[in-house]
């Protein structure tokens, strides 16, 4: 406690070990827990859960166990509580280290062969954009244009510390791709809510900019009103509450014997 009085909160932050220096320094800064994902490297095997593992765990620890993506729990808390509360389909975005996407159709998180990989779609950039991205797979798919590593790539700095030019000339830079994904999410999931989280997502001015550019390249198809509405590509409703509570729904759900848990 004294310690902390001293040098003030802890910043939420990545940091890399210098070995000469013996001293570590700051990568980047992290402002929610959905910031703290892992961005694919590909010399790294990619980690699956099997379900015989499942079941062992759940045997040495005597109690119900679910696996699923943190996207995916966020998605479910916001259709219980949140922005999209009240209806069965959504999709969450959050914009972070990496880009993940949540599904829910019907009150149910979608799964399939892998969980939805939508942050590695194609999308269209802003006029004028030649940022090449920095996915290790894709180059310019959506997470690589506009994640933070991206963002860390395009200006040398983390989004907190920019200036009001440079975050202008950004914001410029990522709505158009942002705007692109969601696009092919609301014509390909149909939900009734988009939830746009993740600390690239609270640039000032990001979240106005992408609800226009979302609007133009809809031009008028497929007519429904409500992809004019400001609420239909919404922040978090519950905020950095959004994960933790949607995992709170998913233990529900393996305890119970339906879905969606009460």
């Amino acid at each position: 406690q004294e310690k902390r009085q001293k040098l003030g909160d802890v910043p939420k932050q990545t940091r890399g070990w210098d070995d000469r220096a013996q001293f570590t320094r700051r990568q980047r800064s992290k402002e929610e827990s959905s910031d703290y994902r892992y961005f694919p490297d590909p010399d790294l095997m990619p980690v699956v859960t099997t379900a015989a593992e499942v079941d062992a765990v759940r045997d040495a620890l005597g109690a119900p166990v679910t696996v699923d993506t943190d996207v995916n729990a966020a998605a479910l808390a916001e259709c219980r509580w949140g922005a999209a509360r009240g209806f069965g389909d959504a999709v969450y975005v959050t914009i972070g280290t990496g880009l993940g996407v949540g599904v829910v159709h019907d009150g149910r998180p979608v799964h399939g062969l892998p969980h939805p990989e939508a942050g590695h779609i194609t999308v269209r950039r802003a006029p004028g954009d030649d940022f090449s991205g920095v996915c290790p797979f894709h180059g310019d798919c959506l997470e690589g244009l506009v994640a933070a590593p991206a963002v860390r790539a395009r200006t040398g700095k983390d989004g907190a510390d920019l200036d009001a030019a440079e975050r202008a000339r950004l914001v410029s830079a990522l709505a158009t791709p942002i705007a692109d994904g969601l696009v092919t999410l609301a014509y390909a999931c149909a939900p009734r809510r988009i939830i746009l989280g993740g600390g690239i997502s609270r640039l000032d001015g990001l979240l106005t900019a992408v609800r226009r550019e979302f609007r133009a390249r809809l031009a008028g198809y497929p007519g429904c009103p409500e992809h004019g509405d400001d609420a239909f590509i919404a922040p978090p409703g519950l905020g950095q509450r959004a994960g933790i509570a949607g995992a709170l729904l998913l233990a529900g759900a393996a305890s119970a014997p339906r879905w969606p848990p009460g």
